[in-house]
C-alpha cells in the first residue's frame, strides 16, 4: 500500500490511499468521525470505468491534533478491533 499526501497543514489533509478500496476507507472514515477533534472526514472513488479510481481520503480538525494523528489513531483504533475480532472467531 501506497500512501501519496496531496496536501497537508495544520487541521486540513488530503490523500490518496493506492491498492485500497471502499473498505479500508469507509473504515478510517468511520473511526475519523469517531473522533471529537475531526470536524471531517470523507472519500471519494471515482467511478470503476475512470481511470482515477484510487481513494481520495480528506480530514479536517479543529486544530487540537493535526489530521495526520487523527489518522494514525484511527488506524491503531482500527488494527486494535480487528486483531480482537480475529481472536474472537
Amino acid at each position: 500500500m501506497e500512501i501519496e499526501v496531496l496536501t497537508e497543514t495544520e487541521t486540513q489533509m488530503e490523500l490518496i490511499i493506492h491498492g485500497e478500496g471502499h473498505s479500508l476507507v469507509n473504515l478510517l472514515r468511520s473511526y475519523l468521525e469517531e473522533d471529537e477533534h475531526v470536524t471531517f472526514a470523507a472519500y471519494n472513488i471515482a467511478h470503476p470505468l475512470l481511470d482515477n479510481t484510487r481513494p481520495r481520503l480528506e480530514i479536517r480538525t479543529d486544530g487540537t491534533k493535526t489530521p495526520r494523528q487523527a489518522l494514525i489513531e484511527a488506524n491503531e483504533l482500527l488494527h486494535t478491533q480487528v486483531t480482537e475480532f480475529k481472536q474472537a472467531i
